[in-house]
């Protein structure tokens, strides 16, 4: 997993650490992929089972998804005892039933056999100085995670959009390179043009009454989360989007009938629509 996928989940991590399961398709949206979206729900399930069992020995469960993620990531998602073997289970330094709790400070992964094993004294406290070492790196990966769902700056595009469909192999019309705004995708299955409505004759297949908002200024390629702190809480709205991005920034379709309710979502979340 490279450094912009990491900083992707953490950053989901972030937003959704006490999702249930009514958040699985606002996560399904965000993952992007099927592995990472399989990848986080099967990490959320793993999290709250472990607190569901923590607690009913009440026992100190404050174990948190974006905690969990990092913890994972320190130790390169293998076991923290042989650091050999992918891992396999949530393992506690000190058991649940002598007293632990389902905390950042005893919890750490793990392979079946050293997670069922038992370790020696020497190799708990090898792993224990490794968890003092993440405690001191996991505010920075936290701040990281905050900073990365940052505020921006948006504007409403004037027009309204059509997304149209063509043959792969049919030339780019003329009246479809017009206007301010123009994206186009060519692949094997198709040739799909967004363009300034106005200008798509109407026998043109094509989904109509889009309007497009911008995010205003240019952003490092290197920058993870600029359409996740758009999408989620559109996502949490249940605000459907089609999103799109430039070399230097991003730009997102909602339908007509959603636009200012969309507006609304992403200034309550933090963000400034010039208007």
């Amino acid at each position: 997993m490279g450094p912009k996928h990491q900083r992707a989940l953490f950053c989901i991590a972030e937003r959704v650490m006490t999702s249930k399961r009514k958040h699985v398709q606002t996560i399904r949206q965000l993952a992007g992929t099927e592995e990472y979206y399989l990848l986080i729900i099967r990490e959320i399930d793993r999290l709250e089972g472990q607190l569901c069992k923590t607690r009913s020995l009440q026992a100190q469960a404050t174990l948190t998804l974006l905690e969990w993620l990092t913890t994972l990531h320190y130790f390169n998602w293998h076991c923290a005892y042989c650091q050999e073997r992918p891992f396999q289970v949530m393992s506690h330094i000190i058991p649940l039933p002598q007293g632990g709790g389902t905390t950042v400070e005893n919890c750490v992964p793990a392979c079946y056999r050293c997670g069922r094993s038992g370790r020696n004294k020497k190799t708990n406290m090898l792993v224990i100085g490794n968890l003092m070492q993440l405690k001191t790196k996991m505010q920075a990966i936290k701040e990281q995670a905050q900073l990365t769902m940052k505020q921006l700056n948006l504007s409403l595009l004037p027009d309204k959009y059509a997304v149209c469909q063509f043959h792969p192999d049919k030339h780019i019309p003329y009246w479809a390179l017009l206007g301010d705004f123009v994206s186009l995708t060519r692949t094997p299955e198709e040739l799909s043009i967004v363009c300034q409505e106005d200008n798509v004759p109407g026998d043109i297949e094509a989904e109509r009454g889009w309007r497009c908002v911008q995010v205003r200024g240019a952003f490092d390629f290197s920058i993870a989360g600029i359409n996740a702190s758009l999408a989620i809480p559109l996502a949490e709205a249940y605000i459907s989007v089609l999103a799109i991005a430039t070399y230097a920034t991003d730009y997102l379709l909602v339908k007509e009938e959603n636009v200012e309710r969309a507006l609304q979502v992403l200034e309550q979340a933090g963000h400034i629509i010039e208007r």
